[in-house]
C-alpha cells in the first residue's frame, strides 16, 4: 500500500478484499491515508484513487459499526473525490458514499452537485440515485432535495428525467403539502412538452399518484396514447391506467375498446386486466367488468379464454347469486361449443368452483377427459380433479386410480400425485405395492414414495387433532 509504484499500490488495494471483510477492515486506515493524499492540484494516480475508493466503500459497507474516526476520514475523502474533475472518479465516489450510512447525509451538498453535473448524464444519474437513497434515510427531508429533483425532471437526458420522477415517488411520503403542490406543478409543466410518450405517461401517472386524484387534465393525455401507433406505448398507457384502480373509472370505456378490439390476444389480455383493475373495488364489482369477462369467453384466442376462466374463479366472493347464476348459464352454453379440450376442462372446473357443486353431473365431463387422446388434456383433467380435494374424492377417486395405469408415465405420475390432495388414505397399500414392484417405472416409484410420505403425515395430523379434541381420561 505504501509502494512508490502506483501499479503495486492499486494491486494491493484490489487484493485486500480477498481476505474477507474483517481482515480488509484492518487495512482501511492505510487505504484512507493514501487516498487523503489526493488534494488537487496535488494528485494521486487516478487508477489508485478509483480502485481505492471502490475498495474503501466495499469495506465500509460490510461493517455494522465502523470506527467513527474512520468514517469521518472516509467522509473527507468522498467529499474531495465528489468535487474532482475526473468523471470516473466522481462516479465511483458518489456510488460509494452510501457506504457511510446515515453519515452520508453530511455529503448531501456535494452529492446534489454531482446530480446536476453537466459533463455527462451517466454521472448525473448516479448522483441522483445516491441522492434518493440518502434522502430516504432522513427523518425530515432536507428542503433542498425537492428542488434538485425538479431539476432532474427537466434534465435533457431521458433516463435522468425518468429517475427523477421515480425518486419523487419513492420520497413522496416525506413531502409536505406545499412541496407536493410545487412538485406537481413542475411535473405538469414538463409533461405538457415531453416528447417521449412513455415518459409522458409516467409523468401524468406520477401526478395522479402524488395527489391521490384522477383529474381529466391528467388522465386524457394517457387515454390519447391508447391509440398510439407503437404497441409498447399503448401497453404503457394501459399499465398506467391499471394502477389507478377504481379511481380511474372514467377510463373504463376507452379500456374496454382495447380489451375487445386490440389486434393481438396479449394486448386484449392487458386491456381486460385494466378493465378489472378499474372495475373491482374491494368487495364490489362494476357490472361493466363482468360484462367484459363474459364477452371475452368468446374471444378467438384460447389463451385469453383460459385467462378469463382463471379470473372468474377468483371472483366468486364478490358476485351475488344472480350474477353467479347468469355466469354459470353462459359457461354451460359455451362449453358445449368450445373446440379446445383444455379450455373445456377449465370451463367445467370454473362451473364447479362457482356453484360449489361437487356432484357426479358436474365432475363427469372432467373425468371424461382422462380418456382424451392428448396427454396434456389428460394432465389438465387430473390437475382439476385433484383441486377438488376431499369433497370430490367420493366421485373421482376410482377414475384417478384408473389413470395410474395410463400408458403415458407422466399421466400415471400425475394421478399418483393427486391422491394426497384427495386424502386418499385407503390407497396406501396400492402405493406401497407400486414401490415394491421392480417393474414399476422409476418416476412412478418416486411419486408413490412421495405420496405415501404425505398421506402418512395426514394420518398423523388427523390423529393428533382427534386426541386434542378428546383428552385422555384420568
Amino acid at each position: 500500500l505504501k509502494a512508490a509504484d502506483p501499479t503495486r499500490r492499486e494491486e494491493a488495494m484490489r487484493t485486500i478484499l480477498a481476505f474477507g471483510p474483517d481482515k480488509a477492515y484492518e487495512a482501511l486506515p492505510d487505504i484512507i491515508g493514501e487516498l487523503k493524499k489526493h488534494k488537487p492540484p496535488g494528485r494521486v494516480d487516478l487508477s489508485v484513487c478509483i480502485t481505492g475508493v471502490t475498495t474503501m466503500s466495499t469495506i465500509l459497507a460490510a461493517q455494522k459499526e465502523p470506527d467513527p474516526k474512520l468514517v469521518d476520514d472516509a467522509l473527507g475523502v468522498y467529499k474531495t473525490f465528489l468535487k474532482d474533475d475526473q468523471v470516473l472518479l466522481k462516479a465511483r465516489a458518489v456510488q460509494g458514499v452510501l457506504a457511510l450510512g446515515p453519515k452520508a447525509q453530511d455529503a448531501l451538498e456535494d452529492v446534489m452537485k454531482v446530480a446536476r453535473d453537466g459533463a455527462t448524464w451517466d454521472v448525473r444519474r448516479e448522483g441522483l440515485l445516491s441522492l434518493g437513497k440518502i434522502a430516504a434515510q432522513m427523518k425530515t427531508l432536507n428542503p433542498k432535495v425537492p428542488a434538485e429533483l425538479h431539476k432532474a425532471v427537466n434534465d435533457n437526458s431521458l433516463p435522468v428525467r425518468m429517475l427523477g420522477l421515480q425518486t419523487i415517488l419513492a420520497l413522496k411520503d416525506k413531502f409536505d403539502a406545499k412541496e407536493i403542490k410545487n412538485t406537481v406543478d413542475k411535473i405538469e409543466t414538463r409533461a405538457k412538452k415531453e416528447e417521449d410518450p412513455g415518459l409522458q405517461i409516467f409523468a401524468y401517472n406520477t401526478i395522479m399518484t402524488l395527489t391521490g386524484e384522477v383529474k381529466k387534465a391528467h388522465l386524457d393525455p394517457i387515454l390519447k396514447l391508447l391509440t398510439h401507433k407503437e404497441p409498447m406505448v399503448r401497453l404503457q398507457a394501459l399499465q398506467a391506467i391499471k394502477t389507478l384502480g377504481p379511481k380511474g373509472e372514467a377510463a373504463l370505456d376507452d379500456v374496454i375498446k382495447i380489451a375487445r378490439k386490440a389486434d393481438t390476444w396479449e394486448m386484449r389480455k392487458e386491456g381486460l386486466l385494466a378493465v378489472m383493475a378499474l372495475s373491482l373495488d374491494k368487495e364490489k364489482l362494476n357490472p361493466k367488468g363482468l360484462v367484459e369477462l363474459t364477452h371475452a369467453l368468446s374471444d378467438p384466442s384460447p389463451e385469453l379464454r383460459l385467462h378469463v376462466l382463471e379470473v372468474l374463479a377468483t371472483l366468486k366472493p364478490v358476485l351475488d347469486k344472480k350474477d353467479i347464476g347468469a355466469l354459470v348459464g353462459t359457461l354451460e352454453k359455451q362449453v358445449s361449443t368450445e373446440k379446445e379440450a383444455i379450455v373445456r376442462v377449465w370451463m367445467n372446473a370454473t362451473i364447479v368452483t362457482l356453484t360449489g357443486e361437487f356432484t357426479q353431473a358436474r365432475l363427469d365431463p372432467i373425468m371424461g377427459m382422462l380418456k382424451h387422446k392428448e396427454v396434456p388434456v389428460r394432465l389438465q383433467a387430473l390437475q382439476v380433479l385433484a383441486l377438488g380435494g376431499k369433497l370430490a374424492k367420493p366421485i373421482v377417486l376410482n377414475a384417478i386410480v384408473e389413470a395410474i395405469r395410463d400408458p403415458d408415465v407422466t399421466v400415471s405420475v400425475a394421478a399418483v400425485d393427486a391422491l394426497p390432495n384427495l386424502h386418499a388414505i385407503e390407497m396406501l397399500p396400492m402405493l406401497r405395492k407400486i414401490m415394491e414392484d421392480k417393474k414399476s417405472h422409476p418416476d412412478l416409484i418416486e411419486a408413490a414414495e412421495d405420496a405415501v410420505a404425505i398421506l402418512e403425515e395426514i394420518i398423523a395430523l388427523e390423529k393428533a387433532q382427534k386426541e386434542k379434541k378428546t383428552p385422555e381420561k384420568k
